[in-house]
């Protein structure tokens, strides 16, 4: 796992015990051979049904990631309460989640009552279904993508069918969570 933790902590900035907490809980997994990190992505039965991917070496302006072949459609990476749920916040992908988590951390804000879902891009389905398997009436959708004009009709659309969803970006000055995270500004 040394690759894995290395590249989300070192490279991405992300809170070691944060990376140490979900490898225990097997949220986090090192892939043989490519040393990819592997993000299970769970169903309600908490059964495996399929893997967001994301390579661990990192050049700038190419980066591997991805949904391995084969996962079920409409499900994303999760972390966080899955019972009872008030709020359910959607990011692009599963580092950004792990950033948005770090940088609360490092407010000292409490995240109960939260499900976090990584879409592994911007897909309405994800929303759909995790709302329905998750959520109930009460559940209020959070929108966490990223600060950039796809994100923006990402948003809008979203909020034709779920008016009442509530948008948190990151700074203004920042395209995504893990930029912000770094401090590397636009």
């Amino acid at each position: 796992m040394r690759r894995v933790i290395g590249y989300l902590s070192k490279t991405r900035g992300i809170d070691y015990s944060l990376i140490k907490q979900l490898i225990r809980d097997k949220h986090i997994f090192q892939e043989c051979g490519s040393n990819n990190a592997i993000f299970p992505i769970y169903d309600e039965n908490k059964q495996i049904v399929g893997v967001e991917t994301i390579g661990t070496l990192s050049f700038e302006n190419t980066r591997f990631k991805g949904i391995k072949a084969g996962s079920a459609s409409g499900f994303g990476y999760t972390v966080g309460q899955k019972q009872d749920t008030c709020y359910i916040l959607y990011f692009e992908s599963a580092v950004d989640l792990l950033s948005f988590i770090t940088i609360m951390r490092n407010r000292a804000k409490s995240m109960t009552a939260c499900l976090l879902v990584s879409m592994a891009g911007l897909k309405f389905g994800v929303i759909q279904k995790s709302l329905r398997t998750f959520g109930n009436s009460a559940t209020i959708p959070v929108l966490c993508v990223d600060n950039d004009e796809a994100g923006r009709k990402f948003i809008a659309r979203c909020l034709t069918q779920y008016p009442a969803a509530i948008i948190k970006q990151p700074d203004k000055n920042f395209k995504d969570w893990n930029d912000q995270l770094r401090g590397k500004s636009i």
